[in-house]
């Protein structure tokens, strides 16, 4: 009986033992490995955000510029041909062509004789012209097409009427004859649409980017609502009729989905599948539209997210590889830990007290050794966070970072009465040292560039890589005044620099346009402030720092 008694006693014991111990070791692994798989899932998770977040951002401001452009080109346009109207209108007039009694050949002569080059080449398919005898109210003369027809019948009434004519230019004689020299609306709308849809063929962006316009003709959607205007990945379907019931391999709506967006919106981020830039793959393609109310046109750009999904999924099979790995060492540790108990609850109460100190010892050395691969973890974290701040060409801080760093300043002006300013750099003639030396020499410029700009600004400013061939620095505890002598500064130490690159030596320069904080206007004002001047900088011979103080 006590033998059974004492069997019994030792069976419980070794039973109750073992059971507390598997116990003990889930209770302890089980929280924390479910714990570290949560916080895999969400750092995954923010990495992918903070990748789209960047490029919805480079995309909102790629369309909003080419609006800005659109707009320039519309205005530019009108500049010039009232420009040539008044030229015309002016010889017309000291020229006596209008007193000829063949009133067009003698304007030909004139046009050849005197006009200039740029002005001639625009004349035939873009001016018309009237003779008007105000004594005694009817026309002498004019231009043979249906714009000086039209405008020769309403002369009266719609001389000055810019909605009609955006260009005109008159002169009047002591005869009392007017000489009205002019542009139509459907003319000059023509020529700028023309004008705009070869600007927007010409530009590429990063990775294969590009822009593309539909307009469309039917809001309520369905087949042929839109033509494909201008499509640089599909230039052969450009007058393509577009209908929202066409799909995309994934059974998707794109047309519609952007048509429903616009309407309701006026723009909208939307994603679906669609061709490669020269090549025949379809992918998964992230694109921003926005609609120019003027011409009905919708504008879009977008980016293939390969890379985006390439990098999660590398990212979480790294993480799922870490997570199986430390699970197949606390299972060989529980494993062993079982081994190690059994082996010293044999020993019974002799050994119990060596059991719970070696159990407690090697409990501790592998809970030191998780908390070293966790420190791994978050090293390796660390740097990936440092990749979605850096800019990862020139070491300078990317466009996200610097907007924080931006929103931070803003904030801190505004509570201190202080003042900041905003330089937004654009190397003069990039593209072409890309397109004569190759990317590898336009690497070159940009590293080159960015260490001149990180040594020429004070301690307390900041430089980041805007995009491109663009930078941008903030000048903290500085007025405007300043803020142009610290772009002054960074323009003449570029402009003296000689970059080399195989045996070739270049000479780069830089135009910046400088804004300075205004409590009244926000952050992506003051910065397309600043962008404004760089552009007037641009067309006004580059190489050059201008300001609101100095181009008024």
């Amino acid at each position: 009986m006590k033998l059974i008694a004492r069997q019994k006693i030792r069976f419980y014991y070794y039973l109750s033992g073992i059971v507390a111990i598997i116990f003990i070791a889930a209770s302890m692994s089980a929280p924390y490995f479910l714990n570290l798989k949560k916080e895999y899932q969400s750092k995954t998770e923010q990495l992918s955000q903070s990748i789209i977040s960047e490029k919805k951002r480079h995309l909102y401001d790629v369309v909003n510029r080419t609006i800005l452009e659109i707009e320039f080109i519309k205005t530019d346009t009108a500049r010039e041909y009232n420009e040539i109207c008044a030229e015309v209108s002016n010889i017309l007039f000291t020229s006596h062509a209008w007193k000829e009694p063949i009133l067009d050949e003698s304007l030909l002569n004139v046009q050849n004789e005197r006009i200039q080059d740029s002005t001639r080449k625009n004349i035939n398919n873009i001016i018309s012209f009237i003779v008007y005898d105000t004594k005694n109210s009817h026309v002498v003369g004019s231009s043979d097409d249906n714009a000086a027809e039209i405008f020769a019948r309403t002369v009266s009434l719609n001389a000055n009427n810019r909605e009609l004519y955006p260009a005109i230019a008159t002169a009047i004689s002591n005869e009392g004859f007017s000489i009205y020299v002019f542009v139509s609306r459907d003319t000059f709308e023509t020529n700028v649409k023309n004008r705009i849809k070869d600007l927007i063929r010409a530009v590429r962006l990063g990775d294969d980017g590009y822009i593309w316009i539909n307009e469309i003709i039917n809001y309520d959607g369905g087949d042929d609502y839109a033509i494909r205007l201008v499509h640089p990945n599909l230039p052969h379907t450009e007058g393509l009729k577009l209908s929202t019931k066409m799909q995309d391999i994934n059974g998707d709506f794109p047309y519609k989905t952007e048509l429903d967006g616009v309407k309701i919106n006026g723009d909208l981020y939307f994603d679906y599948y669609f061709k490669k830039m020269n090549t025949d793959n379809i992918s998964h393609k992230l694109t921003y539209a926005k609609l120019y109310k003027p011409y009905n046109w919708v504008i879009a750009t977008g980016v293939y997210l390969d890379d985006v999904d390439n990098l999660v999924i590398k990212e979480q099979q790294s993480m799922d590889k870490t997570y199986k790995n430390q699970i197949q060492i606390l299972g060989f540790v529980i494993f062993c830990i079982l081994v190690i108990s059994f082996s010293f609850l044999v020993a019974f109460e002799k050994h119990i007290n060596g059991l719970i100190s070696s159990y407690v010892e090697t409990i501790e050395k592998k809970e030191k050794s998780l908390r070293l691969e966790k420190d791994k973890v978050e090293k390796a974290f660390g740097k990936l966070k440092d990749v979605a701040y850096l800019d990862y060409l020139t070491g300078l801080w990317n466009r996200r970072s610097m907007y924080e760093r931006l929103t931070e300043e803003y904030s801190r002006c505004s509570r201190n009465d202080s003042s900041f300013v905003i330089i937004l750099g654009d190397i003069d003639h990039f593209k072409v040292i890309n397109d004569t030396h190759g990317h590898g020499c336009g690497d070159i410029v940009l590293k080159q560039l960015s260490k001149i700009m990180s040594k020429n600004i004070r301690n307390e400013d900041s430089v980041s890589r805007w995009g491109g061939e663009e930078f941008l620095i903030l000048g903290t505890s500085c007025n405007l005044a300043d803020g142009v002598s610290l772009a002054e500064k960074v323009r003449s130490a570029i402009e003296h620099k000689e970059i080399s690159f195989d045996n070739i030596t270049l000479n780069v320069t830089m135009t910046l346009g400088v804004s300075a904080f205004d409590p009244k206007k926000s952050i992506d004002e003051i910065i397309k402030e600043a962008d404004a001047m760089l552009y007037f900088g641009k067309n006004n011979g580059r190489n050059c720092v201008i300001s609101t103080m100095s181009s008024t």
